[in-house]
């Protein structure tokens, strides 16, 4: 029991600690910050960053900081992260886009068709609470249906045409959720962080198609060694090297 006590009395104190720090370091930043000492705000945004990776304010305020030392790839990475964790957050859009205009040859984005917009905007990371509240309701609906059923409450013709429906609705919204929380969870973007970075057409072309300008944007797919796929904002598919690539 006395043991216990004591690893609850540590646990309890390093969190306090830890909780201490961050505000500590998060209130010397910004300081820095309006201060106009770039570099000592960014070693502890960073600092922050690593302590707490969930906080979207976190990687805004270093996509500023990195804006500020004119460091396009990293401002556009953690505005990215930023919005990844905050997607309807107009200032995130707002900085990125501007940061993003500062690129040399940018690639400019195509329009996706109406029907990939619908879908981008029923699986956005934010979506995957209302898709996880709406399966639950669903299954204590069916699970509700199955009581009643049973106690000869209710006995329609239409009773397994309907059980029938609400599990296909179920189904949709687990993988409707599924999908969502993916979005929100998993790394499908990279940022180039190398100027004129090589685009080939698979891993073993000799010539490089093009050259990926610094800060660009691009989604990952299939990865294959020290290289993965990626698809360019204009719709093009191609292979790029990891290391050229920090994934948001």
């Amino acid at each position: 029991m006395k043991q216990l006590l004591t690893f609850i009395l540590l646990f309890a104190g390093t969190q306090l600690f830890a909780a201490g720090t961050y505000t500590d370091w998060w209130q010397q930043a910004n300081k820095l910050y309006d201060q106009k000492e770039y570099d000592s705000a960014r070693s502890l945004y960073e600092k922050i960053a690593a302590m707490n990776p969930s906080e979207a304010s976190v990687y805004f305020n270093l996509g500023n900081t990195y804006y500020r030392l004119n460091d396009v790839g990293h401002a556009v990475l953690n505005y990215e992260k930023a919005l990844r964790l905050d997607p309807d957050n107009k200032e995130i859009e707002d900085n990125l886009a501007l940061t993003q205009s500062r690129i040399n040859n940018r690639i400019a984005a195509s329009g996706d068709i109406f029907f990939v917009k619908w879908w981008k905007n029923i699986t956005a990371a934010t979506t995957a609470g209302a898709w996880a509240v709406l399966s639950v309701i669903t299954f204590l609906l069916i699970i509700g249906i199955a009581i009643l059923k049973k106690l000869n409450i209710i006995n329609l013709n239409i009773l397994p045409q309907v059980t029938g429906i609400a599990w296909g609705i179920f189904v949709v919204f687990m993988v409707l959720g599924f999908i969502s929380a993916q979005n929100k969870n998993g790394h499908y973007k990279g940022v180039v962080m190398e100027n004129d970075s090589p685009f080939y057409a698979n891993p073993q072309q000799a010539k490089a198609q093009a050259y990926i300008p610094e800060g660009t944007t691009v989604t990952l797919g299939e990865q294959n060694g020290a290289w993965t796929e990626v698809t360019l904002p204009d719709g093009r598919t191609g292979w790029m090297q990891l290391l050229v690539l920090s994934k948001v």
